[in-house]
């Protein structure tokens, strides 16, 4: 096992049924009904977090962005400090059926493997190959599928950069654990109304990482979203 000791922080999305997130021109969904329903008890919580990462074993994921996202919530949250733990690669099939909530739900149960000591808490990041499911709409790129886990879905990356203004890597951490941090409108109220109306869940400011399209450039959140995560407990 590979640990990485990173000060990182990860929070919770409440969700049966989840988020996933595309790039620029694509339609995608990317909340469930009841996504960040654990938002302020995580970033409100001063205790340590483990992020489990499992990866396809072609596809490593970059140290850049899980560097970024460790800033980025730095910058947000209240955790003492966050393990980063590489945990496990996963052979590839050459899946051809997508993915949908039943089949990464019995990934993680096979694969995650990081225990939790008192007063810890964990998140579950795993890279997939291939594509989610049809409902998840055109193309998504990354899915918050469960209360504290994230699907990234890799093997999308490399067509989607023309249109993302560069690796949406970084982009797809940041914006799937903004919903975990129940943004937008999802767990962390919004102070001044901020919502896409064409996107329910997404931020309607330019230059945020919760606008719903993939945008390489704007990796942190806005100013509204800041406000909302303070509201709560946050920074």
């Amino acid at each position: 096992m590979h640990r990485i000791r990173l000060l990182l922080t990860f929070a919770c999305v409440a969700a049966a049924l989840a988020a996933s997130c595309g790039p620029a021109s694509r339609d995608h969904h990317d909340h469930g009904p009841i996504a960040g329903g654990s938002a302020q008890g995580l970033v409100t919580n001063t205790g340590r977090l483990l992020v489990e990462v499992d990866h396809v074993a072609d596809r490593t994921p970059s140290a850049g962005a899980l560097a970024l996202l460790r800033q980025r919530l730095l910058d947000r949250g209240n955790w003492s400090a966050v393990d980063v733990v590489l945990d496990g690669k996963l052979p590839r099939l050459d899946r051809a059926e997508p993915w949908r909530l039943s089949d990464l739900l019995a990934l993680e149960a096979r694969h995650r493997s990081v225990a939790v000591g008192e007063g810890e808490q964990a998140i579950y990041v795993v890279y997939v190959e291939g594509q989610g499911e049809p409902e998840l709409g055109h193309w998504p790129l990354g899915w918050a599928y469960g209360p504290n886990s994230i699907a990234v879905f890799v093997d999308q990356f490399e067509e989607a950069a023309a249109l993302s203004h560069g690796d949406p890597e970084p982009w797809v951490l940041v914006h799937e654990t903004g919903h975990l941090l129940g943004l937008v409108g999802l767990g962390a109220p919004q102070q001044t109304f901020h919502e896409d109306l064409t996107r329910m869940g997404h931020c309607a400011e330019a230059a945020c990482v919760m606008r719903r399209a993939a945008d390489a450039r704007h990796t942190d959140f806005g100013p509204r979203c800041r406000e909302d995560l303070r509201a709560i407990g946050g920074r």
